[in-house]
């Protein structure tokens, strides 16, 4: 082990075509003068992701950092702060929750409570447990597995709870939804080999973003998708321009 040991580092990995890419920054999370994770900032399409990585070497250690308004208690935890970049954004400014279009996304890999600028969530059973929380601009969280954590909501925000007749109703609103409202589908490559369940986030240089369910993003050349594909893309983009990215 040697130096790795005794100075930790932390490597990023992310899925890319090209040269190009996504990540702009790396912050280290610091715990008094220990290292316990990272704030990972990209820039994916028109969206400005931050990710807040929590990661412990116990099951039960606590980590609290005032002036990120952060706290956590387990072994491993993700806020994720997903906002539109189209208006100026100050690279230093990790994560605005405010801004209009914002999505956040509370994910608790193994842990009993997480809470990030007065929103929390907590195991009920009050040990560890895995958990997501996903939460829209102007919208009610949605909490999955149900019954599994607790929500501590800002005032004027409730919580909704996800079940088989919400994702009954889900299914049929998108059903009617255009391609441009962000509508979930499947996506296959021209091989037959590979698919995907996404949304289309953007296209840009010939190369088009999906956006998974777990808020995770993945590139593909254009070229390679089958043609049904390629005709829904270009009827989102005319319906919706901001889907194609010039720069």
């Amino acid at each position: 082990m040697g130096e790795a040991w005794d100075r930790p580092f932390v490597a990023v990995f992310e899925p890319t075509v090209g040269s190009q890419s996504s990540i702009e920054q790396v912050l280290p999370l610091m715990d008094r003068d220990r290292r316990v994770g990272a704030i990972v900032v990209s820039a994916v399409g028109r969206s400005r992701i931050t990710d807040f990585i929590i990661s412990h070497d116990t099951s039960n250690a606590k980590y609290r950092n005032s002036d990120l308004d952060l706290q956590f208690q387990g072994r491993f935890a993700i806020v994720r702060v997903e906002e539109p970049r189209r208006r100026s954004t100050r690279k230093n400014d990790v994560g605005n929750p405010n801004k209009e279009g914002s999505k956040m996304t509370f994910y608790l890999g193994r842990g009993s409570k997480l809470s990030w600028r007065g929103l929390s969530i907590s195991s009920k059973s009050r040990s560890n447990t895995s958990a997501c929380v996903e939460i829209m601009d102007g919208e009610s969280p949605v909490i999955n597995p149900e019954n599994s954590v607790r929500v501590a909501m800002p005032a004027g925000r409730t919580a909704r709870r996800s079940s088989k007749k919400d994702s009954g109703s889900a299914r049929s609103s998108i059903a009617k939804q255009k391609p441009s409202e962000k509508a979930p589908r499947v996506w296959s490559d021209i091989s037959g080999k590979y698919t995907v369940e996404a949304t289309l986030a953007g296209v840009k240089q010939g190369k088009v973003a999906l956006r998974k369910k777990d808020g995770s993003t993945v590139i593909v050349p254009l070229k390679r998708l089958v043609q049904s594909d390629r005709d829904y893309i270009e009827k989102a983009i005319k319906e919706n321009p901001d889907l194609q990215f010039e720069d």
